[in-house]
């Protein structure tokens, strides 16, 4: 059985929705952004935060925290895209995760200080139809 593929009308309102280079979906929260991309019938949600990692608590706890977050923003988010494609297509956006990952970047360090600031990265991938 194949996918179904988006129509073009659809495309372009799920890129509505995505586009967070102006209009309402380029909120600012602070220390954390949401971008999302579509190529084809594949929509990857990219989450970057500002994060503070402390020497005394074992990191890859610190890391399970951080990812655990970002998979409930990211998943509020597809909630968010799937609700205003509803209303502006009038159909249901089928949505399936397809991969996950997520990095670390040190950004400052010293040897004299307990906390280091990093940034984390969550990515998400989904086909969609």
């Amino acid at each position: 059985m194949g996918q179904k593929m988006l129509s073009f009308d659809e495309i372009n309102r799920l890129g509505q929705i995505i586009d967070s280079t102006f209009g309402k979906s380029s909120s600012y929260t602070g220390q954390s952004s949401v971008k999302a991309s579509l190529t084809g019938n594949v929509l990857t949600v990219n989450m970057i935060c500002v994060i503070t990692l402390a020497s005394d608590v074992p990191q890859r706890d610190q890391i399970t925290t951080h990812r655990e977050a970002a998979q409930t923003v990211v998943n509020q988010y597809m909630k968010k895209v799937r609700e205003e494609f509803k209303e502006l297509a009038g159909r249901a956006l089928k949505v399936k995760e397809s991969t996950v990952g997520d990095s670390v970047e040190i950004v400052s360090a010293s040897p004299y200080v307990l906390k280091r600031s990093a940034y984390y990265r969550f990515n998400a991938t989904f086909s969609v139809d």
